[in-house]
């Protein structure tokens, strides 16, 4: 099956010689033919292009900095550096084979580091899950992509006009470090009151509910297992620590699921007595519950709440809830956003925002508030990192 795919590849380009590219992806392969000219610098020619694929944007490890390329004359204009190293990074259509799939059951969409690991590269494989939508059940495809050894893509399809998945329309896509298992929090919403379209999309979809259910309301053993724990972590009656929020509300919570996501409770735990009572006075009572909801196992309770819940974590250091808020920042980050978001994953080194924030400004450097971007530049520490972006982008 054919993908749009978006992949890199670092090479060594020569200054007086022919050189070649080659990605590993169904034999895609360019050169190019430097030329000097009258200003010292050189200008590369794309030729000998194989394979379906559009540069996006060139990379010079060695000027640490972004070249703008030139889609219509297929060209890059750059200065001579001992440093030859660069970085192509295309979009091209690339050719998966399909693989079979082991039944899972969902709580979130789950797939386990154990069942990407065995994956050649360029391989995927297609799979279902049954999702409630207004009441009504419909079927769902999604298509695991393994793009090459550390990175692997999910694709959830969406047919169904007026659906929308974490707020999106249309196709539902992420990338994930093949090395760790993959958590993915799926939220759906139906925007139209007409249920008369609603019945349609159900009657489109396919009505037999498969193991792979991602519903919350499906009664799979994971579900039922982690609703079971939630609803036994959130019973107060033995709770031995209660946090106070900025909104004056007393939340329960146990010191053993505190202790085990962070050690600035730990410290705090150490010396106070039982019952413990936590000032934490700059959130309310709404951000905390949602973030313990996350740390009791109900991971969709941080969906809409997440940039509070991001500064909850933060201030109490709590990695696992970080990482969880980025993953949805991933997914959220637009021209709008992006100036907030690139400093989170970069104070927080989260390489998949960081990544996901260079490719939006680039892409979209037009559409970007220009004071925000200059206050970027005030950070000295953030500004060093991503300098040669931000000239590209400002320029």
């Amino acid at each position: 099956m054919i993908f749009s795919t978006t992949v890199s590849k670092f090479c060594q380009l020569s200054f007086s010689s022919k050189s070649y590219i080659s990605f590993d992806q169904n034999n895609i392969q360019f050169s190019t033919i430097p030329q000097k000219t009258d200003n010292g610098k050189y200008k590369f020619q794309i030729h000998d292009c194989h394979g379906k694929f559009e540069i996006r944007y060139v990379y010079s490890k060695g000027l640490n900095q972004y070249i703008p390329y030139d889609k219509a004359s297929k060209t890059f204009v750059v200065k001579k550096c001992s440093n030859k190293s660069f970085e192509f990074t295309i979009i091209a259509d690339i050719k998966f084979y399909e693989i079979d799939s082991s039944p899972l059951n969902h709580n979130v969409l789950y797939i386990p580091f154990s069942q990407t690991k065995e994956m050649e590269p360029l391989s995927f494989y297609k799979d279902k899950f049954s999702v409630s939508v207004n009441g009504e059940f419909i079927t769902l495809n999604y298509y695991v992509k393994k793009i090459k050894n550390d990175v692997v893509q999910v694709i959830v399809e969406n047919a169904f006009d007026g659906l929308k998945i974490n707020n999106q329309e249309g196709n539902f896509e992420f990338t994930s470090a093949e090395a760790y298992d993959i958590k993915q929090t799926l939220s759906y919403t139906f925007d139209s009151s007409d249920f008369e379209k609603l019945k349609q999309l159900k009657e489109k979809s396919d009505p037999i509910l498969t193991k792979n259910s991602l519903s919350i309301l499906q009664t799979s053993s994971t579900t039922k297992d982690n609703s079971k724990w939630h609803e036994i972590m959130s019973n107060p009656q033995y709770s031995d620590v209660f946090l106070l929020s900025s909104d004056n509300i007393k939340i329960s919570s146990h010191r053993c699921i505190l202790a085990k996501y962070s050690k600035i409770f730990v410290k705090i735990f150490e010396t106070s007595e039982i019952p413990v009572t936590i000032n934490v006075e700059n959130f309310n009572a709404e951000t905390i519950k949602a973030a313990l909801g996350f740390l009791y196992d109900k991971s969709d309770s941080i969906l809409g709440k997440e940039m509070d819940v991001y500064k909850f974590a933060v201030n109490f250091d709590i990695q696992d809830l970080i990482d969880a808020c980025c993953s949805i920042f991933v997914e959220s980050v637009n021209a709008e956003n992006v100036c907030e978001y690139i400093q989170i994953g970069y104070s927080k080194n989260f390489d998949e925002l960081k990544q996901k924030c260079k490719q939006i400004m680039i892409e979209n450097k037009r559409e970007i508030d220009q004071t925000k971007l200059k206050l970027i530049k005030q950070s000295s520490k953030l500004y060093q990192k991503i300098s040669s972006l931000m000239f590209f982008v400002f320029k």
